[in-house]
């Protein structure tokens, strides 16, 4: 009886796993990016469920395979402790094989959570998702007392870019400016795909110099991979009173002064 019911809860455990909205997400197909985003950020809380349930099949096959070995002993050299002790084997592969599969599935948790918070083309941080972020730096830089700077990035050139070579070129020079971005900036700092073209980054401890020099080598990076391309940065340092929406609003402005200075500077073409 203890047997049967022991099968009965890994049974239980299996299906549920298998119950519609409650196994691993069906593949995605879907052409709006906004629907894609929010099925990518509802995954993770199924694998996660189907995870909690392999692991607790795994513990019940491990209790059964304990109690059929302690069973083995008590026959000691029999027919029947033969059969427990190979049973109670079966029972521990099957529950090494839930185990593995319950650390698959918060891998893949793992993974939609990544795509649901980063842009697919650069590699940063979504809007939504960096604006809490950059809320959570804002609110710990005056809890220490310490300084934290901002910068607006816009993209010379990209709606030309588009224009002329395609989109897919203009992906790639998004692509780099994402990668020059997470080599040049240090692990803790954010950078955010704010818009189309636009970009904001916030620095923590950082010094105007500093993140100038930073975002000057930046630059070369971008321009070393995709000859011409460019951006314009503004640099602000966060005030006393200002939310997300103000420093950024204020380095937007503090952008358009340094493109508009810049404006007569002659621009390589873009190849």
């Amino acid at each position: 009886m203890g047997q049967e019911a022991d099968d009965l809860t890994v049974r239980r455990a299996r299906r549920k796993a298998d119950e519609p909205g409650h196994a691993a997400p069906p593949a995605v197909t879907l052409d709006d990016p906004a629907q894609q985003v929010a099925a990518d950020a509802s995954a993770p809380e199924v694998l996660d469920h189907d995870a909690s349930v392999r692991d607790a099949a795994a513990a019940t096959r491990d209790e059964r395979a304990t109690t059929r070995d302690s069973t083995a002993q008590s026959f000691d050299s029999s027919g029947r402790a033969a059969i427990d002790r190979m049973l109670a084997a079966r029972d521990r592969a099957a529950a090494a094989l839930d185990r593995r599969e319950a650390a698959l599935d918060r891998q893949r948790a793992a993974e939609y959570l990544r795509r649901a918070y980063r842009d697919p083309v650069t590699g940063v941080l979504q809007r939504e998702a960096g604006r809490d972020q950059l809320s959570q730096r804002i609110s710990q830089a005056r809890r220490n007392d310490a300084s934290l700077l901002i910068a607006f990035l816009d993209v010379d050139q990209l709606k030309r870019l588009n224009d002329e070579q395609g989109h897919p070129a203009g992906d790639r020079l998004l692509s780099e400016l994402g990668s020059a971005l997470r080599t040049g900036l240090r692990a803790y700092d954010l950078a955010i795909r704010y818009g189309g073209d636009e970009f904001v980054c916030a620095l923590s401890d950082s010094g105007r110099e500093d993140a100038q020099r930073r975002f000057d080598q930046i630059s070369r990076s971008l321009g070393a991979a995709v000859p011409g391309a460019a951006f314009s940065v503004g640099l602000v340092e966060l005030e006393a009173d200002e939310q997300v929406d103000d420093v950024i609003a204020r380095a937007d402005r503090e952008m358009y002064t340094v493109k508009r200075a810049n404006s007569g500077e002659k621009k390589q073409p873009l190849r």
